[in-house]
């Protein structure tokens, strides 16, 4: 199969595809738009897509998604963390000098209710210079117009999800979603030793320590925003991928993709895509599950550090290390599931029952009167697993979307309507629910990871 090149030139073949001195494939494509038959209508498509297929072999394969993986990975690891950092900071900081003077609820007058409210709003990668306003702040109205500016700017998490099923097939869309997660528990780290240390600078130039904690760490974000917009790829086909992708490279990483991912023929716009995903019976148990597992997830995220220094573990402030191992255990878990994904010894639905059960026992546990100990283990596990459960999901996830608008739209829709129970989540842990520990939040969280167990075992019963 031939096809016409620029200028006079002959037609050149998949096969007239060369070797650069760097071993990635040359420019036989010069006009890539013009060369790729529409995939929805041309008959021919699927016998150029073999041709162009075979032009890469196995090894070309591994060294291009390589490349792929070093400008696209730790740039999307990048943006995670910082639309993470707000969440992170805001639970922390509630411990930060508790009981003196310069805690952020004596000093802005909040009672632990007033400042749950707040939570209502979660940043995202583009709001920085919000987070660093939270330093401004100086009463429970100023709280609430930062968070509601949050919330109003936060819209992280669907496009990336979307952008990363145009570079991955929906085998392969563990590793992406791993990175992700990994980087968000990695800073989860990082961050309780920079509160740590921020806790010394308390007073220093007139600002209590967690005014240092926004204005800090919104500073440093302000800045790695600039360098995500400047250097994040769109798609494979796109001019900007032209500067590192060779238009032969541009053509093939599209063309392996999964045969349900964005293309950039597609119209922008198609809305029988909306109302396809609409009729997707798995879009409202996807949707379901994550919803209430946010419920239990993010609670229990929020309280953490309230829980962990009520033990009495650790005084301030090295009470925010403790905050260490419940990360590390996310980070085990995530790169041990992505592990298993990576070799297909289980199905991915079978990995998604498996930790959602995991993370069941150590809810319940939190029901019982359990030593200070079993606490602080079902915490760590709890959490762990609840981080780990959605490297698998969004990689299951990913496998049932259809085309650019029907993914933007489902996973924009799924993700707003879950986040709901993000919201939702701190108000499970009300201040009036502390005196035996929290029981009757975690009787409400078991039964909501008890639900989504249930809906995860639905939804792979009734896949194709």
């Amino acid at each position: 199969m031939s096809h016409k090149t620029e200028g006079d030139s002959p037609p050149a073949t998949v096969h007239d595809i060369g070797n650069t001195e760097d071993g990635s494939k040359d420019g036989a494509f010069v006009d890539v738009k013009a060369t790729m038959p529409d995939s929805s209508t041309d008959t021919d498509y699927e016998t150029y897509r073999r041709e162009v297929l075979a032009s890469f072999t196995a090894e070309d394969d591994r060294r291009l998604m390589r490349k792929v993986d070093w400008h696209f990975l730790p740039l999307m690891a990048l943006m995670y963390i910082v639309n993470q950092v707000d969440y992170i900071n805001a639970s922390t900081v509630k411990v930060l000098q508790v009981g003196e003077p310069t805690n952020i609820l004596n000093q802005l007058h909040l009672t632990a209710d007033d400042y749950t409210c707040s939570r209502r709003c979660i940043s995202s990668a583009w709001c920085c210079i919000v987070v660093t306003c939270h330093a401004a702040v100086t009463n429970r109205a100023g709280i609430y117009i930062v968070r509601f500016l949050l919330g109003v700017l936060e819209a992280g998490f669907p496009g990336p999800t979307t952008q990363m099923c145009s570079w991955y097939r929906s085998d392969e869309y563990g590793k992406p979603i791993m990175w992700m997660f990994v980087s968000q528990s990695v800073f989860s780290i990082i961050g309780s030793l920079l509160v740590y240390g921020i806790s010394y600078m308390d007073g220093i130039c007139g600002l209590s320590a967690w005014q240092w904690v926004f204005l800090l760490e919104g500073i440093i974000t302000i800045l790695f925003s600039g360098i995500i917009y400047t250097l994040l790829p769109d798609w494979p086909r796109s001019d900007r991928s032209k500067t590192w992708l060779t238009p032969a490279e541009q053509e093939y990483l599209e063309v392996r993709l999964s045969e349900n991912a964005p293309r950039t023929k597609e119209a922008a716009f198609r809305p029988i895509e909306i109302w396809e995903a609409l009729k997707d019976p798995r879009v409202v148990a996807f949707t379901s599950c994550q919803f209430l597992l946010n419920v239990a997830g993010y609670g229990l995220s929020w309280q953490l550090p309230t829980i962990i220094t009520s033990l009495g573990f650790a005084k301030l402030p090295a009470n925010q290390l403790l905050n260490i191992p419940p990360a590390v255990a996310m980070i085990i878990g995530q790169l041990f599931v992505a592990w298993l994904m990576r070799r297909a010894w289980f199905v991915r639905p079978y990995l998604n029952v498996f930790v959602c059960g995991g993370m069941l026992v150590f809810y319940i546990v939190l029901c019982f009167p359990v030593g200070k100990g079993a606490i602080y283990a079902s915490c760590i596990l709890g959490q762990g697993l609840y981080y780990t459960y959605f490297v698998s999901f969004w990689a299951w996830r990913s496998a049932s979307l259809q085309g650019a608008m029907g993914t933007a739209f489902a996973l924009a829709a799924q993700t707003a309507i879950a986040q709901i129970g993000a919201t939702f989540a701190p108000f499970v842990f009300p201040a009036k629910w502390a005196y035996n520990g929290y029981k009757k939040s975690f009787y409400v969280c078991t039964a909501c990871v008890g639900v989504a167990f249930t809906t995860t075992l639905v939804t792979w019963a009734g896949a194709d």
